[in-house]
């Protein structure tokens, strides 16, 4: 027997997901230019006061929202200063927030996603990581509303610039035992995450805001291998970069990508058997170390942006119309791996 059309019709549309929020070139450009041009931990007493800036706006910014931001200690000092009379080690902070998740079965399971928000002394940091901290930003204001099964955890990550010395300190918290090896040596170390915590994958959000149409606007770290790897040459793409034996994750996220934003184009450059250096150059080197699923999203950073680490990395060299694309697209693959749990439309 046939049920009535009009009941079907108001369930259909009671269980239909929130509408997403969209990032434009508008908000990009507005959190880009909201950092500190100066925020450099090797730098100048300025640029140690706009790294200190940086991380209240951050906190701020993720308060305003509804978050409840979770501040690691990261202690570093300059290195090659005589010991005697070198100062202590200033303590610095990653800033952590999380969407946990609420299918009973799934929740355990956690999708990491960091951008560093540090730079280096002679840069404004515009693409460098200004555009992986507005897309992370843009993921957060996204994932506030909803309801997902499996859990998100945002790091904002501090002092990526000299050594990746907030992930390291973050991957050490979350994993047992954590020993990081060299890229060189490539073999991995530590151990899985508690058992209570199961791993989907971790995304390390770096550079995403220069493009190029022109011819051999992109450069390769590698060389051509015949049936496995043809570098391209057009600077119009953001890479995927891992380790063969994450290929489950990074072709997901690919897909996922694909799916929420058509015109988002990635390559993938995941086929490694092993790392190697000039793709570990980003917060994810040390999750992969611990043999966890990582990788970067990146616009390949000085394989093809002139302006890498120099006074002209501002945001009007960027594209902002792409960078939009990058941001709703990982935006959309996040909340398509976590998935989400429809809400049933509220009483009037």
């Amino acid at each position: 027997m046939l049920m009535p059309l009009a009941p079907l019709l108001s369930a259909a549309i009671a269980l239909q997901p929130a509408p997403r929020i969209v990032a434009t070139t508008e908000s990009l450009s507005r959190d880009i230019k909201s950092l500190p041009e100066k925020r450099a931990p090797r730098g100048t007493p300025d640029h140690l006061t706009g790294l200190q800036s940086t991380e209240d706006l951050l906190v701020k910014q993720l308060t305003d929202l509804g978050f409840h931001p979770v501040l690691q200690d990261v202690k570093w000092a300059m290195p090659g200063q005589p010991k005697e009379g070198a100062p202590e080690p200033k303590t610095w902070h990653n800033i952590i927030i999380e969407q946990p998740g609420e299918d009973p079965d799934l929740a355990r399971e956690v999708l990491i996603i960091g951008a560093h928000f540090d730079a280096v002394p002679a840069a404004p940091g515009a693409d460098d990581n200004g555009s992986g901290v507005a897309t992370l930003l843009h993921i957060a204001r996204v994932i506030k509303p909803l309801h997902l099964k499996r859990s998100v955890r945002l790091v904002f990550f501090t002092l990526e610039e000299v050594g990746l010395v907030g992930a390291t300190t973050y991957a050490r918290s979350v994993v047992p035992d954590f020993k990081p090896t060299s890229v060189e040596e490539g073999k991995p170390a530590g151990k899985p995450l508690p058992a209570k915590l199961k791993l989907i994958g971790m995304v390390s959000l770096e550079c995403m805001g220069y493009f190029s149409d022109a011819p051999n606007s992109q450069k390769s770290p590698i060389e051509p291998i015949k049936d496995v790897f043809e570098p391209p040459t057009v600077g119009d793409f953001l890479a995927i970069t891992g380790v063969a034996a994450h290929q489950s994750f990074s072709r997901r996220l690919a897909r996922e990508m694909k799916t929420a934003e058509p015109q988002a184009k990635t390559f993938l450059a995941d086929f490694f058997p092993m790392p190697i250096p000039d793709i570990m150059r980003s917060d994810h080197m040390p999750f992969i170390m611990a043999g966890l699923p990582a990788v970067m999203l990146t616009d390949t950073a000085n394989f093809r942006n002139p302006n890498y680490h120099k006074e002209t990395d501002t945001v009007s060299t960027l594209d902002l119309n792409r960078l939009s694309f990058a941001a709703n697209a990982v935006a959309g693959a996040t909340v398509a791996i976590a998935e989400e749990i429809p809400s049933p439309a509220k009483q009037k």
